[in-house]
């Protein structure tokens, strides 16, 4: 999940009224989480094999995808993408 940068602004106009960059910044928060959060919990990005191995050398350990083109969870560990193994 890509989470936007916390920027400082100014939140209120003179008015009390959110000002236009905070609801901005707000409306990407949003976003971001309802691509990656449902009704029953945070979802790993589903991505194709292809994808992960393009993005895996610049992630750090602990990152986590949903492999659409395997239909597996995986993880990076150590600098090797693993599958996740479920029961």
């Amino acid at each position: 999940m890509r989470i936007p940068t916390f920027i400082n602004l100014q939140y209120v106009d003179e008015k009390g009224w959110l000002t236009p960059e905070l609801q901005n910044f707000t409306d990407d928060l949003n976003q971001a989480m309802q691509e990656s959060l449902s009704d029953d919990g945070w979802r790993f990005p589903q991505l194709t094999t292809a994808q992960i191995t393009s993005i895996a050398g610049s992630q750090p350990n602990g990152t986590a995808w949903y492999d659409i083109t395997t239909d597996e969870p995986k993880m990076k560990v150590a600098g090797v993408v693993k599958v996740i193994q479920t029961v």
